[in-house]
């Protein structure tokens, strides 16, 4: 039917017929949307997927050709039943002449979609009847004392979605006298998503302590100037929170008698060199449970 519909409009038509014609094709889209977006429903079909309004977006402009615009939150991640949302955005915009927002708002883990939808009337009560089972789907809200169907006026439609919260970033303070350690070190600190200030010596990690609250500072232990058991000393006897900041050691020593020699100077926890993205990742969620991202 829609290819015979496709092909009649290719012919010299009267206007009235092309209009009728037009009509039948945009129903037929609408039906065929539909379709697609009632099919997922069969158990276990909900999936749960982290997606971003931008990729969701796009999705379904490949599938409608159809653009749609973001008023806010393209970017934030969230987690929502995927196939329920794109069958959802796909039926909604193959609506003959509609035009879609999308919109998200967080509250902590708390988050809600909210899309706005403008379309023509003589499609509307089809389109709202096939929205409803997947609004329940999905959670959301639909208005029943809403438009009447009048062409121009906008439908909203409100889902629950979840943010996904990513881990605040830790203000790490640097000090390592060998430039390649430093580099090093300083990239596997912000593959995880931390900030990273460094330093070349333990004086110049001591006045940065002294300057700047950090979360953590990682210290090399043999350095020039001052090594770092001395400054570690030094950073303990700042008076408030700057005295009590985490500090890790990094140390080329292997022995028990290393580690207590760094305990003892006030370190909490000891890096082995070669430094390696694992030992990191675990000393940093053993000081910082929770604040450590999965991926690097």
């Amino acid at each position: 039917m829609m290819a015979l519909t496709s092909a009649a409009l290719e012919s010299p038509l009267l206007p009235r017929q092309q209009d009728r014609l037009l009509a039948v094709q945009a129903a037929g889209a609408a039906l065929r949307a539909t379709m697609a977006a009632l099919r997922p429903m069969g158990p276990g079909a909900e999936a749960e997927e982290s997606l971003t309004l931008a990729a969701l977006a796009a999705d379904v402009d490949a599938a409608t050709a159809k653009a749609m615009s973001i008023e806010s939150g393209a970017d934030e991640e969230f987690t929502g039943d995927a196939a329920g949302l794109r069958g959802l955005l796909t039926l909604l915009a193959a609506e003959g002449g509609a035009s879609l927002s999308l919109s998200l708002r967080s509250a902590g883990e708390a988050a809600e979609l909210t899309l706005r939808h403008r379309g023509a009337a003589r499609l509307r009560p089809l389109v709202l009847a096939a929205v409803q089972p997947l609004v329940r789907r999905l959670g959301g809200d639909l208005p029943t004392g809403g438009p009447d169907g009048a062409a121009g006026e906008w439908l909203t439609v409100r889902i629950p979605v979840r943010a996904v919260l990513r881990p605040a970033a830790l203000s790490v303070l640097l000090v390592e006298d060998n430039p390649i350690g430093r580099l090093v070190a300083a990239g596997f600190l912000k593959a995880l998503g931390h900030t990273v200030t460094t330093a070349e010596d333990g004086a110049q990690g001591l006045a940065a302590a002294t300057d700047r609250r950090f979360d953590l500072i990682v210290m090399d232990v043999q350095m020039p100037v001052m090594d770092g058991h001395e400054a570690a000393r030094a950073i303990r006897a700042l008076p408030g929170e700057a005295g009590r900041v985490p500090i890790v050691a990094l140390t080329a020593g292997t022995d028990a008698e290393d580690d207590a020699r760094c305990r003892a100077a006030g370190m909490d926890d000891c890096l082995h060199k070669p430094l390696t993205m694992d030992r990191l990742r675990t000393v940093l969620e053993r000081l910082f449970p929770g604040r450590v991202q999965a991926g690097g």
